[in-house]
């Protein structure tokens, strides 16, 4: 089938948790690490050929730090790449934070898109974009899976109208900050008009197109009013912000008949034996996911001051060789981390690098002893272990936590010609989840479906 909806996110921690969102609804959803040269089928689904696109396709950016220029160069490439999969919408999915910050890329890699759409379907250049942003709470995004007047607002120290309070703010920071970096219009859709019928929503979006308006923020502070500017706006050909619009967006494909059974995924056993693991504990949520690692299971602690010369980074990945032998003897779970509280290296990017370098031969290692299970935490310890596994695409499976999905890819074997598949757990962002480690144990196998 064609791709159903093509996602470019300017990171992988936000293309994984759009991924995450995608994936809840039980469909077929792959996420690109950088924009693919060729359709890409890490794991084969059963009755389709090498070059089935899946319905949902994603493309992580390079980081945000990246220029402007590079990341709209980017974008538009990827844009070039889902067309070729004959994409029906476009997500760009990026994050405005609590503070109102934003990088400077959102507004013009949103114009250039539209542009891109307009020049390959020949359409009138003044189409429209939807924007939707959500605020956040103690760092768990409301996005994840509820609306702001779903939560149970008191759980988090807050009343029902400051969570409005905080939205209306959120969404007024987005408009500043698209209004000073787009050359389009851009306007409010606010929850008075999301609360009224669906005819009265789109006659308001008619006015605002025919008063020149390209981009639409949408002001929703109920799941209904998600889904009605969800359903409002189903004819716009980019849809752009946070991942809240893609908790509604699975289930009306299916109810336009665009998404049936055989799209979704075809849940399978994990690959067996011992599940390495792998995180540098260089923040205090990090270190706390470490000190619950469960006490039972092995683990090895690397010391960055000792790992300052080639010599010592190849004894230390020596000895991590040594203690998997033994956890795959037990056939169990071994946890790798970087200690840095006793080490304080002259320079931290010097540090960093020395760090992922050893995380990433542990992990090229233990693939070489056929483990086929990890999990790697933090975006720098996630950069690392995929690039030295060769990953650039992966089979979005069920979540673990909001944005930590369980996935699967295909990676080369050395000295051999073919491929061997593995799963991969992933955990960008340092939010929460004390017990990720052990939840990604426990959720390791897919779910059983009713």
């Amino acid at each position: 089938m064609n791709t159903l909806l093509g996602c470019i996110a300017d990171d992988v921690a936000g293309a994984t948790e759009l991924a995450s969102v995608l994936a809840r609804s039980g469909m077929w959803v792959r996420l690109h690490l950088g924009v693919p040269e060729q359709v890409e089928s890490p794991v084969a689904q059963d009755g389709a050929d090498d070059d089935h696109s899946a319905p949902f396709e994603i493309i992580a950016l390079n980081p945000r730090s990246a220029c402007t220029s590079v990341v709209v160069k980017e974008a538009v490439q990827a844009w070039q790449w889902l067309s070729r999969q004959g994409v029906r919408r476009v997500y760009w999915k990026y994050q405005l934070t609590s503070d109102g910050q934003a990088c400077e890329h959102i507004g013009p890699v949103a114009d250039a898109l539209l542009d891109a759409i307009a020049e390959v379907r020949g359409l009138d250049t003044n189409l429209m974009s939807v924007h939707c942003t959500t605020a956040t709470q103690s760092g768990d995004p409301l996005s994840s899976s509820q609306s702001l007047t779903d939560r149970q607002c008191k759980d988090h120290q807050y009343k029902h109208h400051q969570c409005r309070d905080d939205q209306r703010e959120h969404v007024s920071k987005l408009i500043s900050v698209l209004s000073a970096q787009t050359r389009r219009r851009v306007d409010n859709m606010p929850c008075s008009i999301l609360a009224c019928e669906q005819e009265q929503i789109r006659d308001r979006l008619g006015e605002l197109a025919a008063g020149g308006v390209s981009h639409i923020v949408g002001n929703a502070v109920s799941s209904a009013d998600l889904v009605s500017l969800v359903r409002a706006t189903e004819r716009f050909p980019l849809i752009c912000g946070s991942s809240a619009q893609a908790l509604h967006l699975p289930a009306l494909f299916r109810i336009r008949g665009f998404l049936s059974s055989a799209d979704e995924q075809a849940p399978r056993p994990s690959p067996k034996g011992a599940v390495l693991a792998l995180i540098d504990d260089s923040s205090e949520v990090a270190r706390r996911q470490v000190q619950a690692w469960p006490a039972h299971l092995p683990s090895m602690r690397l010391d960055p001051a000792q790992l300052t010369t080639h010599d010592e980074r190849t004894a230390a990945v020596a000895a991590f060789v040594v203690v998997l032998a033994e956890a795959q003897a037990k056939n169990c779970a071994l946890l790798v981390h970087a200690d840095r509280r006793n080490a304080e290296p002259p320079r931290a990017d010097q540090a960093d690098a020395r760090i992922e370098s050893v995380l990433a031969d542990c992990a090229l290692e233990a693939f070489g002893h056929d483990v086929r299970r990890f999990i790697a935490a933090g975006e720098q310890t996630v950069a690392a272990v995929s690039g030295a596994l060769g990953i650039h695409c992966l089979e979005v499976g069920h979540e673990i936590a909001h944005g930590a999905p369980w996935c699967r890819a295909q990676v080369s074997v050395p000295n051999a010609s073919g491929t061997a598949e593995i799963a991969i757990a992933l955990k960008l962002d340092s939010s929460g989840e004390e017990h990720f480690f052990s939840e990604a144990l426990e959720r390791i196998e897919p779910p059983v479906r009713d």
